[in-house]
């Protein structure tokens, strides 16, 4: 059942006619509510649909209520030029010269080959006997001859085996070098056997709107396909499943199945990765407003460093408080703090006692109106930091000290 206080995530089963898929199957589409109701008042909030797509054997499963926000998972954004250590994940790896002169067609037809689709596959014994399932699927990108490909997390996630397509049709098994849940990018390996073309990693720094991008992924199993866009906005700040990430928004088609996809400049430069898109709205009389052109992708800058990471074998860690929450409204209608719905078992916020309705006011020295100043003080401090949380309980003021830990 649908909370009005919460976020939830909405699962639904979208069949796909035989005519528009290469797999068999349906495909699972991922929808979640982006923007926070409000306590006491009237809400308006969007659905996005995350680019991946799983097959539930066509099983309808009922909205699942969760919070609006768990402060476990927040997802840090940090802009910064391709370092001389990131250039070395990409050697002799420049974008191709453009022909000016038709220069989309151009565009697509030198960079298309560094795009691949991405299947998960579930293995099943039978007497015996060994079968192997596709369950759903997304896209990535190379970016070197040792075969590293990027992707999103939520394309590879549960699975038992994964499979990587080519754009010649090569198949190859792939292992997952490394993932990061809460920025959703995912690293993978293939280990081919002739040379690959590789995607060059270009900055998202710097990107101004009305910008051309090309975005090109395997949406609903149609592999290789290419849509042409704008960039709508930069920086753009979207909180999805209790995860704040910074966004490159772009009216280029984005469908379940082109996450972890690239988006490319003119320049046949990777400038983000391909990961969600807002289909519909609501407005404060709970009427569908259907959305079109409102797709999202990971600016490279952000994705860069974790990439690195990731390839060296390092962990993604970030600060927690442990609870879920929703912006609280007072009676005037105004913000007035964050209001506890759950608190994680042993995390840093149950051992100091926090409760549930307790009403963060101030964290530290600084005033907490609404969900996103949590965030952004937890984005800032770091895991074992002691901080203070003026709060209210029952009407009553206190202070509680709490110890971040590392999110989970």
């Amino acid at each position: 059942m649908k909370d009005d206080n919460y976020y939830y995530d909405y699962y639904e089963a979208a069949p796909v006619s035989a005519a528009k898929r290469k797999n068999p199957g349906y495909f699972l589409i991922i929808v979640i509510a982006l923007v926070c109701s409000l306590l006491g008042g009237i809400f308006t909030y969007g659905i996005l649909s995350s680019g991946g797509y799983i097959n539930k054997n066509n099983t309808v499963l009922a909205p699942t209520a969760t919070s609006n926000s768990s402060l476990d998972s927040i997802s840090t954004s940090t802009i910064a030029p391709l370092s001389t250590a990131e250039k070395e994940i990409q050697p002799n790896v420049s974008p191709p010269a453009i022909d000016s002169s038709n220069p989309i067609v151009d565009l697509v037809d030198k960079v298309a080959s560094s795009v691949v689709a991405v299947y998960t596959i579930n293995v099943t014994t039978t007497n015996g006997v060994q079968k192997e399932t596709t369950t759903g699927g997304g896209s990535g990108f190379i970016i070197n001859q040792d075969g590293i490909i990027v992707t999103n997390n939520h394309v590879i996630d549960g699975a038992q085996k994964l499979q990587v397509v080519l754009s010649n049709s090569k198949k190859y098994d792939a292992t997952v070098v490394g993932t990061d849940v809460n920025d959703d990018i995912a690293v993978l390996k293939i280990t081919p056997d002739s040379t690959l073309v590789c995607a060059a990693l270009g900055q998202s720094a710097g990107l101004k709107k009305g910008e051309y991008v090309v975005a090109i992924g395997n949406p609903l199993g149609q592999e290789g396909s290419v849509t042409l866009g704008i960039i709508s906005a930069v920086n753009r700040s979207v909180v999805s499943d209790g995860k704040r990430f910074t966004m490159i928004q772009t009216d280029a088609a984005i469908n379940p199945g082109n996450s972890g996809g690239p988006l490319y400049n003119t320049k046949g430069e990777v400038i983000g990765i391909n990961t969600m898109k807002e289909i519909q709205t609501y407005d404060e009389n709970g009427n569908t407003i259907p959305t079109e052109g409102l797709g999202y992708a990971i600016p490279i800058d952000i994705a860069k460093p974790i990439i690195l990471k990731l390839m060296a074998g390092q962990k993604i860690t970030k600060p927690a408080l442990g609870i879920t929450c929703s912006t609280n409204i007072d009676n005037n209608g105004d913000n007035a703090g964050v209001i506890i719905s759950t608190v994680v078992p042993n995390s840093g916020a149950a051992d100091a006692g926090l409760k549930v309705d307790d009403i963060i006011t101030k964290f530290n020295d600084t005033t907490i109106n609404a969900i996103e100043d949590l965030i952004d003080q937890i984005n800032n401090s770091n895991i074992g930091d002691k901080v203070t949380l003026t709060i209210t309980r029952a009407g009553k003021t206190m202070t509680v000290q709490v110890t971040l830990k590392e999110s989970t």
